[in-house]
């Protein structure tokens, strides 16, 4: 059995069917479905869906609410449930951040944002340490480099917990305080001195 999924726009009726179909790598290869969606073509105008990847789909929306963000031709894609985001860590993500750095901070703008909507609260963590999460993820060594050349203001602990933070994974999970480990080193690096992250930022699109 088989579902199809009209890519005729990102309304939100069809926003499930984008989420579902960039995901599901068993209904065909990641790369040939965002393609498909990113470029919405109109030559192949439906994705057919697997059974295993429509009860893929139903186990995560049990808890969780898709969320999407486009940033020029990337889909940027998340997962919500209460007090922690999960933010699929794959090819667009990447791509929107090495075009401009500061897509980290319209990407967690927009997750805050879709947060209060969905549960009628805010998210208690801030655009600025969720900035710094979702670019820690990604360029974790850069960061790191770019602290030490300031290291007269940086905390130990700080460039301690970066060194660990040294794999990549296909979801970052973004918790409030109890939910994510990783939170304080986020707070902290948000509680810069807003200099000292606009240089860090700046010597990271330097690097890409």
């Amino acid at each position: 059995m088989s579902i199809s999924v009209s890519q005729g726009g990102f309304s939100s009726k069809n926003i499930q069917g984008m989420y579902t179909a960039k995901n599901a790598a068993v209904a065909q290869p990641k790369e040939t479905v965002t393609q498909g969606l990113k470029n919405n073509e109109t030559d192949a105008d439906t994705v057919q869906i697997s059974s295993e990847a429509q009860q893929l789909f139903a186990a995560r929306s049990s808890k969780r609410e898709p969320g999407t963000l486009k940033i020029g031709d990337n889909l940027i894609t998340w997962t919500m449930e209460k007090r922690v985001i999960h933010l699929d860590n794959d090819k667009d993500l990447r791509n929107a951040l090495s075009e401009d750095i500061n897509n980290a901070e319209k990407i967690a703008d927009q997750i805050r944002s879709d947060y209060r909507m969905e549960y009628g609260k805010r998210l208690d963590i801030s655009s600025d340490s969720l900035t710094w999460e979702i670019i820690g993820h990604i360029y974790p060594g850069e960061i790191a480099k770019a602290l030490k050349k300031v290291d007269f203001l940086i905390p130990d602990s700080i460039s301690r917990e970066l060194d660990s933070i040294v794999k990549r994974t296909k979801t970052i999970d973004m918790g409030e305080k109890g939910k994510d480990e990783n939170r304080g080193l986020w707070d902290d690096i948000a509680d810069l001195p807003n200099w000292v992250q606009d240089t860090v930022k700046e010597a990271i699109d330097l690097v890409n």
